[in-house]
Parts: C-alpha cells; structure tokens; sequence
C-alpha cells in the first residue's frame, strides 16, 4: 500500500505544512446579458464565435433551434454560456471568444436575424390575451413556421429581453483554455475530427483552418464542413505527402499523427498543400457534375498528391505539349487504371455481398491500399506526359521548421492533455 502524502515538505532545511490552494491570477467573473444586447456583442465582434477547436457553428437542426426559441419564451433556462479572454499575448483569444454555447448562441443570432423560421411541429404556446374591457383570459398562439419578424411586438420583446447567464474566463493560457474548451464539451461525446480538432489546439488549427474553408469542398463527396470531414481529408493529405502512414491512414492511425502534428508538419508543407488544394479547386470549376461525383475524401488527396507530381514534371518541361490536369483527369478517369483506383470502393458482388476490397474502415485507408492508388495515379501521370523519369519523393525533412527558437512551451498541448483527448469516448 502506498505511504499516504501528510502534506510536508523540507525547503532550505525548513518544514513547511500544506495549508491550501495558491491563488491564481485567473478571473472568472459572471456578465450578465439581455439576448438584445449579446446578439449585438457577437454581431459586433465582441463575442467572438470562431474558436478554432470548436465544431463548426452549423451543428443544429432547424429543429433543435427551434426548440431552443421555444424555450426563451416559455421562460426556461437554457442554460450557461462560457466565454474566455486569453492573456495579453494571447494568439487564439485575444477577443472574447465564446468556450462553451456556439450552437446556441448561433441560433439567437439567425433568430433574431430573420435567417430561420420555426419549425412547423413547433406546438402553440400558452399566451395571456385582454379584451377592450381589462379582461383577460389565456389561450394558445401558433408559432410554427414564423420568422422573429412575423412575431408580434410582445413576443418579440420576451425574446430580446430574456436574461442569458454568462461566465468570462479571463488571464488564462491558450493552452489552459483549449483544455476548458475541452472539458466543458466532452460530457457531449464529441465526434472523432471534432477531438482531432482538440488535440492539435488553437496554434495548429490556425494555419490548417484556411484550408478547411476552401471552396474545393463543396465539391467533394464526404468533405462537408458540417462534419468535418474537409479537416480529415487535409489531415490524410498530409500523412500521404509526407509519408507518415505505415499504419495506413485510419482514424487510428490519424490520432496518432496528430499528437505530434507540429513536430512531423511544418509551415512550409501547410502552405504547400495549401496552394494545391486551391489550384485544385479552380480545376474542379471547370469540371461537369458527372466528373465532379469521381471526387470523394478517398480520392483527394491521391489527386492532390499527383497534382505536385504533375506540377513538378511541368516544372522540369517534362509536359512539352502543355497537357492541363483538367485533361488528365478526364482521361483518368476513363481509363482502364481508374477501374483499379477506385478497387477499394465498396463494392457488392452478384449476391449482394461486399466484395474483396471493401470501401469499409481500415481497408480502404490501409498502407497497402494507400501505396497502390498513389502508385497507380503517379504511374499515369508519368504516361499521360510521357515522362521518362520518376521525380524524387519529398518528405517534410527539408522544410522549414514550423517554429523559432524560442521557448513556446505554453502554446503546445501537453501530452495529458493529448491523451485525454484521444482516448475519451
């Protein structure tokens, strides 16, 4: 059994007793709000909602929106909402950002905003009515399928009016912070991309966002932003462009990756791929619908990676008669090869069953899945361009490195921290 800890301790030769906590600089201060006010706030920049570890603010359905104005003007509680100031030099929260109530406070907001109509399933709601007399009575209003403007004045003022509890951390660490983000959300059994986004924190998620908001996306079966799905597919094209997937590219194999992402992913490769994904989503402009259903989070990124081996041929006159990526894919995807690309798709045999190479889990993200479709695709290339020479595979080992020499132990997670993360579920 251990020895139980009595709470001493010898410091310069004297004894010292534990007597308490010691007290922190940290600030957590209630604010109170009116949902007029705190909707101006965050229209204003205030309240900022875009904290980058945070899911998305598109997660509800009109229904569970609507339920949220249902609610305010049955006067229920609907419950805290968290928001944090970093330090002064902070990086990731140097404006109020919201911790915990994105979801919430997007709905108030598109609300209020006329963005939204309740939804029709929405049942009246008990009101006070009175006659020229003074009488009063009570009886139900329909709200279903109103915007905030097709309210009358008296409801639409309970709704402005009604009180919102907030708490502000304030004098934190981006780091101290991301873990509050974290704990204050993981009592919602967040979605696999969504604990990816907590393990690689603020910093990294900083430079890898502006790629999830690219417009290449909306074109891509599986990639919605709504799930985060754009952030996988980025996360695979990195492991795939810089050979970090011997254990394949599973969601396994990705959480791995990412509790050392800023020691194996550079600045240089992020915005590298960065500008391959754009240029990619300006072919994809030109591309009809039938082309644009060949894409899926599969695919992506063996096409971006073939769009730097095809770049790289260009760049070495290895493409004398000027032959576009456009048309490389076209006849790809006409090709013989296509058929053995897209092998790892699930596909069902004459009885109804799954055929050898499942779309399903680790077979299609395997390394040996992996290694196959980048070799049939950088082997095309080569053809389509008549080629004669294989270019070198760059790995991430000369670029430039992703930080300075100076001591920036505060903004990396810590590697509890990461663990917690990952293992929760």
């Amino acid at each position: 059994m251990a020895k139980p800890n009595i709470g001493t301790m010898i410091v310069d030769g004297e004894l010292y007793t534990l007597i308490g906590v010691a007290e922190f600089q940290h600030v957590i201060k209630e604010v109170p709000y009116n949902v007029e006010l705190y909707v101006n706030k965050v229209r204003d920049g205030e309240i900022s909602r875009d904290v980058l570890i945070q899911r998305t603010p598109d997660q509800w359905t009109n229904k569970n929106k609507s339920r949220l104005i249902e609610s305010i003007l049955k006067n229920y509680q609907i419950g805290v909402i968290l928001t944090a100031c970093g330090r002064s030099d902070s990086q990731c929260y140097s404006v109020n950002s919201l911790v915990d109530g994105v979801q919430r406070t997007t709905a108030l907001v598109d609300y209020v905003d006329n963005k939204f109509a309740l939804s029709r399933d929405i049942e009246p709601i008990k009101c006070r009515w009175k006659n020229a007399h003074g009488n009063i009575i009570e009886e139900t209003f329909d709200i279903s399928g109103k915007k905030f403007r097709h309210l009358p004045p008296v409801l639409q003022k309970r709704i402005l009016e009604y009180k919102i509890t907030t708490y502000s951390y304030e004098n934190f660490s981006d780091q101290e912070l991301d873990e509050i983000v974290f704990s204050t959300n993981n009592g919602k059994a967040p979605a696999v991309f969504h604990k990816m986004r907590f393990a690689l924190g603020t910093e990294n998620m900083r430079l890898i966002q502006p790629l999830c908001n690219s417009a290449l996306w909306d074109n891509v079966s599986g990639c919605k932003a709504k799930n985060d799905g754009a952030l996988g597919c980025i996360l695979r094209t990195f492991m795939l462009m810089t050979g970090n997937y011997s254990s394949g590219l599973t969601t396994g194999a990705m959480a791995k990756f990412v509790s050392d992402f800023e020691n194996l992913i550079k600045t240089s490769k992020i915005e590298q791929i960065g500008k391959l994904i754009e240029q990619l989503a300006e072919i994809t402009e030109n591309m009809t619908d039938d082309e644009l259903q060949m894409l899926d989070s599969c695919s992506v990124p063996h096409y971006i990676a073939g769009l730097k081996y095809y770049n790289s041929i260009c760049e070495k006159g290895g493409n004398s008669e000027n032959k576009s990526y456009l048309d490389l894919f076209r006849t790809f995807i006409e090709s013989k090869e296509f058929s053995r690309f897209t092998a790892y798709k699930a596909v069902k045999d004459d009885n109804g069953q799954k055929g050898e190479k499942s779309g399903s889990g680790g077979t299609q993200y395997s390394a040996e899945s992996v290694d196959d479709r980048q070799y049939i695709i950088d082997s095309f290339i080569e053809e389509f361009l008549d080629a004669d020479f294989k270019m070198t595979v760059e790995t991430n080992d000369n670029d430039t490195d992703n930080t300075d020499d100076t001591d920036n132990t505060d903004s990396q997670l810590t590697i509890e921290f990461i663990e917690a993360v990952m293992n929760d579920n």
